[in-house]
């Protein structure tokens, strides 16, 4: 009879006899059988215990599954920085069953010991070999202190690929348990690039440029680890000039008079009720007031910005019967001072806008050092008619930056820097003179570069692949910029330029010979003059808008400046700021919370790693 039936396709339970109480019953059933459209119910044959058992067990330790489903759940704790605790957390271990009855939980143990590590591992692998391909690099470093009590150092990598963007990494948050000299700091900074492999960038021919906040421990700190340029962090920098500006007597007292008044409404529900009411009824956007920090002069520009846009509300609301009662030591500003407060946000401005620009991370920005530092300069002159106050601010400014930079060796990086940016390659805040000067070092770096990739060519094949790479001064990757602040005396901009040119696909023979032949194809020059040419070209041709990506130009234009794109390539991927390795301080303080203080360093460098670098 079996014979005239199809294949079984399904089971119907058996009925449980009123008898048996096991809940091995439902376990069990007759096959079901198709029969001339017909359904057939065997019942001289039973379905077994064992062919369900695999829908009930659990998975192995060694299941592909369990497995994915681990590295999920780190990827989960990591990438959201949840506190490796909540593995034993019964609704979370209830959600999963839900999701997936068959597996099983690992302890917290297991994540941190096993399957955090080994992701940490593949990572460090995979960005490994991305940094082996970087023809220059260059770093970020800056020190923090947990709430443990524990002083850590981050140190951040970034290079310009080969696709012409920027790429950033996270490679190491130690924990230091020395003081901070510049001794101490500079074998701290050693010690990474050796893990890392890096050390194979600096040679006598080659240095690694870092950027750093303005600490001077730092300056021994890059001497010892024969760093060089040392670039001082631009929005530090700023951040210093403003806060002098802040603490000149007469901005110093308005602040005061405007915090005091915040402050007032941030303690007050009575108040705060009233000022939102207030706001509605004058038709003005329903913003809480900002209250400044010390250590971060752009929230005293944010408070002082916020007070100005909310004061009619904010005078009705201290002017009002349910306040006024609890009103003590308040003094209102008066038209002169809220006048006053207008022309400080005006000076102040420039500063804001350049240190937004300065944050960014996927543009170049040691270039715009340069020239954002002297539209600042040019923005701090005093005019007829600036009040006390306003000459007090300037004069401030004025005599901070103005010392900034000026060292010979850094100076000419920035300049150089600022001329292979083809937004500023016209160098319009430096004399004729200065201008030749820079592009003559430019020529002569290219030379140089040109003489180490020549010399790499010419070594064995039996080299070891990473003593392949051409030893250029090695330096590396940066921030992003938003939309530039228009700078006025920029020269005329050519919008154009930015469309990439079809790929020229290449023969077998230049595929093969290409890159040691190249410099021969014109006969009888030398590369000297071949680099000249390239100079001279380029700076012939117009600055591209100030909003467009200076190495997506480069990269339209690899084959008209092969040798200039070589320098360009190791000077834009250097930073301008440390932010790369300040913001690691945020992520840092949601993984070591509170609660969470006692996390072994080892597991705490893991875990930013991991976090900082998992979308990469």
């Amino acid at each position: 009879m079996a014979t005239e039936r199809t294949r079984e396709n399904s089971w119907v339970s058996l009925d449980t006899p009123t008898i048996k109480k096991s809940n091995v019953w439902t376990h069990f059933g007759f096959p079901v059988y198709d029969n001339e459209s017909k359904k057939f119910i065997d019942k001289q044959k039973t379905k077994t215990i064992q062919a369900n058992l695999p829908s009930f067990s659990k998975y192995s330790n060694s299941s592909s599954r369990a497995a994915d489903i681990n590295r999920a759940v780190a990827g989960f704790i990591v990438s959201d920085m949840r506190p490796l605790g909540i593995v034993d957390n019964l609704e979370f271990k209830v959600l999963l069953q839900k999701l997936d009855p068959r597996y099983v939980l690992p302890c917290r143990r297991h994540f941190a010991d096993k399957i955090i590590p080994e992701m940490y591992s593949e990572k460090k692998r995979e960005i490994g070999e991305k940094l082996q391909k970087a023809q220059s690099i260059a770093l970020t470093t800056d020190s923090w202190t947990s709430r443990a009590c524990q002083s850590y150092m981050t140190v951040t990598v970034h290079f310009v690929a080969d696709d012409w963007t920027i790429k950033n990494f996270v490679l190491s948050t130690k924990m230091l348990a020395v003081s901070h000299t510049g001794e101490n700091l500079g074998n701290a900074l050693i010690e990474v690039m050796g893990e890392w492999s890096l050390l194979r960038y600096k040679s006598d021919s080659s240095t690694v440029a870092i950027t750093s906040d303005n600490a001077s421990n730092m300056d021994i700190a890059a001497r010892v680890g024969g760093f060089e340029p040392h670039i001082k962090c631009f929005a530090h920098t700023l951040n210093l000039a403003s806060q002098k500006a802040l603490k000149t007597p007469s901005l110093a007292k308005l602040v005061s008079r405007i915090k005091r008044i915040v402050a007032f409404f941030h303690k007050s529900t009575t108040a705060t009720a009233v000022l939102k009411a207030k706001q509605s009824l004058l038709n003005i956007p329903e913003h809480k007031l900002i209250i400044d920090v010390a250590t971060r002069w752009n929230s005293s520009f944010e408070m002082i910005t916020r007070f100005l846009e909310q004061q009619p509300a904010i005078l009705s609301a201290l002017t009002s019967n349910e306040v006024k009662r609890n009103v003590k030591d308040i003094v209102t500003l008066s038209d002169m001072d809220i006048n006053d407060a207008e022309k400080a946000i005006d000076v102040l401005k420039p500063l804001k806008t350049a240190t937004t620009i300065m944050c960014d991370q996927h543009f170049p920005t040691v270039s715009m050092i340069f020239p954002l530092r002297s539209q600042i300069l040019d923005s701090m002159v005093e005019k007829a008619g600036d009040c006390k106050l306003i000459r007090e601010v300037k004069e401030a400014i004025r005599s901070d930056l103005t010392p900034r930079y000026r060292d010979d060796t850094v100076e000419n990086f920035l300049l150089m820097s600022t001329a292979l940016d083809p937004r500023f390659r016209s160098l319009p805040h430096v004399d004729d003179s200065r201008r030749q000067e820079v592009y003559d070092l430019i020529e002569n770096m290219a030379l140089t570069f040109c003489e180490a990739i020549k010399v790499k060519v010419e070594k064995n094949d039996d080299v070891p692949p990473q003593a392949e790479l051409p030893e250029m001064p090695q330096m590396l990757g940066t921030p992003a910029l938003p939309q530039l602040p228009q700078l006025d005396d920029i020269n005329d901009v050519e919008d154009k330029s930015d469309i990439l040119p079809a790929k020229r696909s290449k023969g077998a023979m230049e595929d093969l010979f290409g890159d040691v032949f190249i410099v021969s194809a014109t006969p009888g020059r030398s590369t000297s003059d071949l680099v000249h040419d390239e100079v001279e070209r380029y700076r012939s041709e117009s600055n591209i808008a100030l909003n467009a990506d200076p190495l997506q130009w480069w990269k339209s234009h690899l084959d008209k400046f092969p040798k200039l794109s070589i320098v360009a390539q190791a000077f834009l991927g250097i930073p301008g700021t440390s932010v790369p390795s300040e913001r690691v301080f945020s992520c840092a303080g949601d993984i070591v919370t509170a609660t969470r203080s006692c996390l072994d360093p080892e597991l705490v460098d893991k875990l930013i790693f991991l976090k900082m670098n998992f979308r990469y």
